[in-house]
């Protein structure tokens, strides 16, 4: 006889929101070796609202899953996830957009050297203000649609990267990895790395 265990599945992917609700769970383990990661961000997109804690473990990752084996649930340690859609890290995010443009607005004597289009980085400025745009905002692709929808960015992930060959998978990579690990950090990081981009318009 086999040792292996099996488990009994509640519903489909589509039925997680019910069953959550139902059973009054709060937090999620998404597995990536049955799910993409284009499917977990969505899923986490979806469940937003909830005030879940969201978890990714990945058999194929050492760092990740400590345990001997994969069917063991002992010492299984999974990486949390930060979405940047998350209550919190939406008004971390707004009050980076506010506190900088004010910043760059102080010292526009000095900063306004660094960006190539000098009347498009003013531009920006009131526009992040308002709330029109965002400072860091993810890079267009054909996949933008599976992540968590953010506001229009004047700078893009890849801005930070010393990268000659910044390819669409490049860059989708990048932007669900700004997607799912947000920090006041990066968006300075980004901001400061990608300042010869503030006029981008």
């Amino acid at each position: 006889p086999s040792d292996k265990k099996t488990y009994e599945r509640l519903g489909t992917l589509s039925q997680m929101k019910d069953i959550l609700t139902i059973y009054r769970m709060n937090e999620v383990i998404f597995c990536s070796a049955a799910l993409t990661s284009d499917q977990i961000i969505e899923q986490m997109g979806l469940l937003q609202d909830m005030q879940l804690e969201f978890k990714i473990a990945s058999p194929d990752s050492s760092s990740i899953i400590g345990s001997s084996a994969i069917d063991t649930s002992d010492d299984v340690y999974s990486v949390p996830i930060n979405l940047i859609t998350l209550k919190d890290n939406k008004l971390k995010k707004r009050a980076f957009d506010i506190f900088t443009s004010l910043i760059l607005l102080l010292f526009i004597w000095a900063d306004i050297w660094f960006p190539s289009d000098k009347s498009g980085f003013l531009r920006n400025i009131f526009a992040v203000m308002a709330g029109k745009k965002s400072w860091v905002g993810y890079q267009p692709t054909t996949e933008n649609a599976k992540l968590p929808p953010i506001k229009p960015g004047v700078l893009f992930p890849t801005d930070a990267l010393t990268l000659v060959d910044t390819n669409e998978e490049i860059v989708h990579k990048a932007n669900v990895m700004y997607s799912r690990n947000y920090s006041f950090q990066t968006d300075m990081t980004i901001l400061w790395r990608g300042r010869r981009f503030w006029g981008r318009w």
